[in-house]
Formats: structure tokens, sequence, C-alpha cells
């Protein structure tokens, strides 16, 4: 999970107790063998939500129908009184609470954003260390006693069948107690100790990773996610501590990208978009790319290498797959050699990321993780339009920029690689190519495009920032012509060498 995801647009009570003869909370010490260490716990207040946030259809995990399909096995078809309860829990689960972090560098390649959790993010970091219910009510809504009612009372609806369930889930208190043995004698630590330093972070001075284990109670796929430095494991009755190896590492790396700092990360930018194109394309993939390599990768090719494939999938997501395949023997090397993630290693992935059809057949948004975004006048409908079907944040008044808005002068000015999309008129293409901060748009580019515009038609031409970044200019005839350059734009693959001519077809007399 990136940290430089600035779209720079400046865009109760009834308590719910465990069963009797358990325990609310099972926590492990933190495995102290090497630098990075780890915390696990099987907690029933974590259990009892994430088996709800299913039932409600909340969780992003792929597992729910397994969820859902124990439990009405079991409970059978939900009640009005449970699909009442369900309805309370899934308003607040996904409750439009706004986050943001700031940004922590005043000038640079790109903007640096500190971490904030997501509201979905923190609900479940919350219940991962919650010792209760009502603790976790608490921490959620401390000034809305409304709300924290009503959460409390949605989870305790489900409590007493839960209880059932939770004395069947012996499998995952089992489990980590063999995880830790697992740690203490096997070689998992070491690796991790490798990561940190691949990722130059001081690994002892960081908090401790902390993993709650979840009971999932079929076998079959599973789901891990992080939440913050928490990170959710759903457990099978069948899994071994092996089978956690690459799900460990893969967040472990996020966990130790996160300590990086703004000042090396903004470097790391700066190597990765010093390089073109490709190099914007390595920044977009690496943030998930590079934990896929040293988790699903090479985790497995050190720790069990009878189960390393590079034939099988490596991440759900086809093209984070493809890059991660493609820079792992670039990455294991680099790792196997002591060297860190700076220099030299920047340089050769993007070199095999450029040689590849994962860049020729890149679509546009793939190249702007952090960008800004520009509307001309009496093009906004469309502009919004470009924005929801590119993905970019559309939180703030300012997340559209005007041509003459101040504030789009002092980020060009002040992030040198930053990259962007401008929607404009022909009229109004030649105060974009002379914007203090540069967008390199060759004279004779601008001329075919405005050209193009005084035909009637549109055009779409690429311009680069002074740091790389790339620019995407797309040059619309009038508002009532623009859609068809919007939908030239997003069926683009690669970036354009020269100008993309949109013609525009025009009813009889217009």
């Amino acid at each position: 999970m990136s940290r430089c995801r600035f779209l720079c647009a400046l865009f109760i009570s009834l308590v719910c107790l465990p069963p009797a003869g358990l325990p609310a909370r099972a926590a492990s010490p933190s495995s102290t063998r090497g630098g990075l260490r780890l915390e696990t716990s099987v907690t029933y207040t974590a259990n009892l939500v994430h088996w709800v946030d299913n039932l409600a259809g909340t969780s992003v995990g792929k597992t729910m129908p397994s969820y859902r399909a124990v439990w009405r096995a079991r409970f059978g078809a939900p009640s009005e009184a449970d699909l009442q309860a369900l309805r309370a829990f899934a308003r607040l689960r996904r409750a439009p609470v706004a986050t943001r972090g700031r940004v922590e560098n005043e000038a640079g390649c790109l903007p640096v954003e500190s971490d904030a959790m997501s509201w979905h993010q923190r609900f479940l970091a919350e219940a991962m260390q919650a010792s209760s219910v009502e603790d976790l009510a608490g921490a959620l809504f401390p000034g809305a006693p409304e709300d924290r009612d009503a959460l409390v009372t949605s989870l305790a609806h489900f409590e007493p069948q839960f209880r059932q369930v939770w004395q069947d889930l012996g499998h995952v208190r089992a489990f980590d107690e063999r995880f830790h043995k697992f740690l203490d004698q096997g070689g998992l630590p070491g690796y991790l100790d490798a990561l940190a330093a691949f990722f130059d972070v001081d690994a002892r001075s960081a908090p401790p990773m902390k993993i709650s284990f979840i009971g999932l109670p079929v076998d079959g796929p599973t789901h891990a996610e992080a939440d913050g430095d928490h990170l959710l494991v759903e457990i099978r009755p069948d899994d071994s501590p092996e089978a956690q190896i690459q799900v460990v590492s893969h967040e472990a790396s996020h966990f130790l990208m996160r300590r990086m700092g703004a000042a090396r990360t903004d470097a790391l930018a700066s190597e990765a978009l010093a390089r073109g194109e490709a190099g914007a394309l390595v920044w977009r993939f690496m943030w998930e790319g590079i934990p896929t390599v040293l988790g699903q990768g090479l985790a497995e090719a050190r720790l069990i290498p009878d189960r390393f494939s590079p034939d099988q999938p490596w991440y759900h997501i086809a093209s984070i797959d493809r890059f991660a395949k493609l820079i792992y023997p670039e990455v294991a090397e680099a790792v196997a050699a002591g060297r860190t993630l700076d220099g030299p290693l920047m340089a050769r992935m993007t070199r095999v990321v450029e040689g590849s059809s994962l860049f020729t057949k890149a679509s546009p948004a793939q190249f702007l993780m952090s960008s800004f975004f520009v509307v001309g006048e009496r093009l906004d409908l469309t502009g919004q339009a470009l924005q929801r079907r590119l993905g970019l944040s559309a939180g703030s008044p300012a997340s559209r920029l005007a041509l003459n808005d101040p504030l789009l002068i002092d980020l060009l000015r002040r992030y040198r690689c930053l990259p962007g999309v401008m929607l404009l008129s022909g009229e109004e293409l030649g105060k974009a190519a002379g914007l203090d901060g540069g967008l390199s748009l060759s004279a004779r580019a601008v001329r075919q495009a405005k050209e193009r515009a005084g035909r009637g038609d549109g055009a779409i031409l690429a311009g680069r920032r002074s740091g790389g970044g790339p620019v995407f200019v797309l040059v619309a005839p009038d508002a009532d012509h623009a859609t068809p350059v919007l939908e030239k734009f997003l069926s683009l693959e690669g970036i354009p060498s020269g100008v993309v001519s949109v013609p525009i077809s025009r009813a009889p007399g217009r």
C-alpha cells in the first residue's frame, strides 16, 4: 500500500462476553529472534467482528461466501431480526468517514503523504486490538453514544450463536502455538531481517507487527488484509505455519516500506521517474509488486522451495502479478547481495519493464498514481466524467484545477516529477505549453493539435515534466464534442509518440 497516494487535485447496554472457560484474548509474545518483532493474537472480539462483517457483506475478503454458507447451514436462513442487526452493522461499517494523511515534504519529486487508514481499515484495526465489543465501540465512536450503542447491539444480537461457533474454532488457537514454535525453529525471522536490510529500515526500532489470527471453518481460499500495523490472517483447519510464510513476508514488506520516511520515499520517486514513463509505471506498481516478489516469490523460493512456482499466480490482479514476475530476478539478486532498494535496482527494474508488453499496453490511468488534474473553461462536466473513469480523487472542490489557478503553478514548481492530465480547448493549449514548471510539449505537437481543434476535431498529446513524470493533454474542439476525446484517451495503450488525432463526426448543420 503506497505512501504516495496523494492525487494532487487537492483532491450499550449489551456486552459480548467470551464463552465460559475460553479467554477473551489469547496473545502470544513477540518473536525476539530477529530484528523485526511479530506479535500474534487470537481474540474472541476480532473473530466475532470478522464473522459478522462477512454476514453483513461488508468484508472485502473473497471468503465471504464460506462464512455465510457455514452460518446458514448451522443456524438457517437469516430472520428479520438478523437482517435488521446486519443492516445496522453495515451502516456503521460503511460510515462515510473521510480520512487523509498530510503531505510530509514541502517540495521534491512527488508529494509524499503520511499514512492514514481508511475507515474500513481503522474499523478492523480497532477490532483486532479490542478486549470487548464495548471497548471496540468506544474506540470507534467516542463522541457518538447512539452509534456506539448501535454497534454493540448489532454485534450482541449474533453473540449467542457465535459462542457455539467459537467452541469449534480451536484449530486457530492451536495454530498460534505452532506458529511461534515455527518462528523459533525456522528461517522466517532471518529472512524478515534481510527484508529490513533491503529496505534500509532499522527493524529493532520499529513497533511490532501485530497479527490477528481468524478462524476460517473450511478449507479453500483464504483472505488476509493489512490495516496499519495490524494484519488479519484467516486460518483454515489444516493450515500449517509454512502456509503463512507468503502472507507474513508480503505484509512485513508493506510494514517496512511504510517506515522508509518521506525524504527517502521521495528520493526513490526521483530515481524512478528520472527514467521517464517506464519509471512512472514502476513507481505505480512497485508498492504492491515488490511485496509480492518478496512474499509470494522469494520467501517461498528460500524457505519452502518445493512450493515455489513462477507459473502459478502470485497476485490476484494480473498487472501486479506480471510486474512482480518481471522484476523477480533483479530483486532476488539484490536481496541476496545485501543491496538496498535504492540505486542500481531502480534502473534495472525500469529497463525490464520498458522492454515488456506491460509498458506498451499500459492504460493512461496506470501512469497516474500521483497526479494533478486540470480542466479548461466550459469542460467541467466532461472533466468530472474523466476523473471518475480514471479513478482520481473527487473529494475536494479543488480536485479539478483551472488552468489559471495559482495552486497549479505552485504544484508544478514544488513537485518537479508530478504527472498529470489536462483537458483543454485548442485556445488554451498555448498557455498550457508555457506553464512554469514545464510540460515539455514540442512546438510542432502543439501546432498540430491546435490545427485539429480548429478543424473541429480533437487531439491527444503527451509531454513530460522536468523530473520525468508524464503529462497527458486532451484537446477538445468545444464542450459539446469533448466526449470522443475522453473515450479515445481511455482506450489508449502506452504513451503516444506523437499527436493522436480524434476525428469527430457532427450532425448535418452543426
